[in-house]
């Protein structure tokens, strides 16, 4: 089991990496995650996206992971092959982080995730779908209650598109907001 997320991170408009969480998958959690990459200093705007690549794995490896599979996987190999003069961890734990940099190793990440978050390096921005939205009536018809509007409480907190900047205040937010509020007539969920 586990509540399966995938981080992606974009950089000239492309996915150039991505990593697997085997229990982040919760809002506040993969919120925490994008900030630990962000608040570690590796995503330099000088770094090319080799060197941005390498980045992050050693910033993985560093947490306790390791690229996608382990040292028998075709994703190891693929990433030994890219960087020839460099030795990676042949294990490592899937909940501090597993990543993948060849198409093939990204896909098949992301086939596996629950919720998935994007690191827009381009924009400074994280664009998170960890949560639920939906109308009152689709909330109540799921749940099968009768709520109304006004039994949510209103917020005006964005969680779907996060600048870097505002990681910190965003997070902050969320520990201390209900995990059913409102904005205007849609009701969000908070994934706990």
């Amino acid at each position: 089991m586990g509540q399966r997320l995938v981080i992606n991170i974009i950089k000239d408009n492309e996915r150039i990496a991505n990593i697997y969480y085997h229990w982040s998958a919760y809002t506040v959690s993969a919120l925490y995650e994008a900030k630990r990459l962000i608040d570690s200093g590796i995503f330099d705007e000088e770094c090319t996206t080799k060197e941005l690549q390498l980045n992050l794995i050693r910033q993985i490896e560093g947490f306790g992971g390791c690229i996608g599979g382990g040292k028998d996987s075709e994703e190891y190999q693929k990433i030994c092959d890219m960087f020839p003069n460099e030795t990676f961890k042949e294990t490592g734990s899937r909940n501090e982080g597993l990543i993948a940099l060849s198409e093939d190793g990204m896909d098949s990440l992301e086939s596996w995730a629950e919720g998935i978050l994007d690191i827009n390096l381009d924009k400074g921005m994280i664009y998170n779908s960890v949560y639920c939205c939906e109308t009152l009536e689709e909330f109540n018809e799921w749940r099968e209650k009768d709520n109304k509007l006004e039994d949510f409480k209103e917020m005006d907190i964005e969680i779907s598109e996060i600048k870097f900047e505002d990681i910190e205040e965003t997070i902050s937010e969320l520990e201390n907001a209900p995990y059913e509020f409102r904005q205007g007539d849609m009701i969000y969920e908070l994934i706990v």
